[in-house]
């Protein structure tokens, strides 16, 4: 097979964040060579039912018709698809959950797909500088 595609990347639709995920794959050599799955929420897909089936499909896809061996998972503060950060009561509960929910994806997409190497990052945009940190989580 040939390879069309180093990576997958599953990340949200909220248009704050656009420039700075582009910037990310670009940094990492895979603009251009990744298949990209944008919707609200992010890597929240897998763990909404109705998504889910939909979500993994796309990895399928990615892995056994693209050549793809790694996934990027972002997820990112603030994120709508989770009432955004008034939603938490801290900062730290808003990062323990995204932390969890990237976690359980990780998980159930290796169940499915042992072969590929997964990376998880959430995106915190600076509200006074507009710039944007990758934490990586391990």
């Amino acid at each position: 097979m040939t390879q069309l595609s180093k990576a997958i990347f599953v990340g949200c639709i909220d248009p704050r964040y656009q420039v700075a995920f582009h910037e990310f794959l670009v940094r990492r050599d895979l603009f251009g060579h990744h298949d990209p799955v944008q919707l609200a929420g992010g890597p929240k897909i897998f763990l909404v039912e109705r998504s889910r089936d939909l979500a993994l499909d796309q990895v399928h896809i990615a892995i056994y018709e693209h050549g793809v061996t790694e996934v990027y998972l972002m997820a990112h503060w603030d994120c709508l698809a989770y009432g955004g950060s008034k939603n938490f009561a801290s900062k730290e509960l808003e990062r323990q959950r995204y932390e969890f929910d990237l976690a359980d994806v990780k998980a159930l997409i290796l169940s499915h797909f042992p072969m590929v190497t997964i990376y998880e990052f959430i995106a915190v945009k600076d509200p006074d500088s507009f710039m944007v940190e990758f934490i990586h989580i391990q």
